[in-house]
């Protein structure tokens, strides 16, 4: 008789899967938010020699609290280098930083971002607070991953504004022309319906969240990402370590959980069949 899988949030569910893409020696370049919370959640479960590079110039292979803020005393207390935005940027430049975690507003067929307008430049219907460090993060990183809720609005066909590079208009071969590190650009999509793949180049869609429904992640999705055709399997539940370890040693004061499961859609109640 096997136990009872517990309730998960659908923010949960992203960062685990998130989590999960993060492979045991990497080196990896956060942003605060949902990109370190996942890190740490892989430092401390599947990944423990993982290394986290904050976007603020922090390089640390030691874990550490969740900040609400990247450069803070908690971030900066023991790590192993202390340096700048520059600094860490040079590293991903050279090919010493495997993989990045970014947010963004949009996000495109072909993996490209958008977290600066919407509309107009100089008139824009909604300005968000702009890259940060995405554009850095997607030029120069081995790969990166996209972590976004998923909405129709955020998911066009092609982004308004490039804020960051994917496949710019698809595949390798655009961002070679380009002059973008060679065998770089984005992996994975990863949001609150389902998770995506970059087989070709172009976003595709490689699992669907438990008690999400095809049609639902294609009235979210401004583009044919679901193959009427093709089954597609069930992102693998949380485990119950990995809700453990997350709620009680991550984010054991809801400093980014608690606010976004407010917006979640609600719990799922049990895991589904893979």
């Amino acid at each position: 008789m096997t136990s009872a899988v517990p309730s998960y949030s659908m923010t949960e569910q992203m960062v685990c899967a998130t989590s999960r893409l993060i492979r045991d020696g990497e080196v990896v370049y956060v942003g605060v938010g949902m990109p370190v919370i996942s890190a740490l959640l892989a430092k401390r479960t599947h990944a423990p020699d993982c290394t986290i590079v904050l976007e603020t110039g922090i390089v640390r292979t030691a874990a550490f609290p969740l900040p609400a803020l990247l450069d803070t005393l908690t971030t900066q207390a023991g790590a192993d280098v202390l340096s700048s935005a520059g600094y860490v940027n040079a590293l991903a430049q050279r090919g010493r930083i495997d993989l990045g975690i970014i947010g963004a507003g949009q996000v495109d067929r072909f993996g490209n971002v958008n977290s600066t307008v919407v509309g107009p430049y100089d008139a824009p219907t909604l300005r968000w607070p702009g890259a940060g460090g995405a554009c850095e993060i997607a030029s120069l990183c081995g790969r990166f991953i996209v972590a976004v809720n998923q909405k129709r609005q955020r998911f066009p066909a092609r982004v308004e504004f490039l804020s960051a590079p994917g496949y710019l208009d698809g595949g390798r071969p655009a961002r070679d022309a380009a002059g973008l590190r060679p065998g770089t650009g984005p992996a994975n999509v990863i949001t609150d319906l389902a998770t995506y793949a970059f087989p070709a180049g172009v976003m595709q869609l490689a699992s669907a969240h438990a008690g999400v429904p095809l049609a639902r992640i294609s009235e979210e999705t401004a583009w044919a990402v679901v193959d009427p055709a093709r089954s597609y399997p069930t992102t693998a539940a949380p485990t119950e370590e990995e809700l453990r370890v997350l709620r009680n040693d991550v984010d054991p004061n809801g400093i980014v959980l608690r606010p976004i499961r407010q917006r979640d859609r609600g719990p799922v109640e049990k895991a589904p069949t893979i």
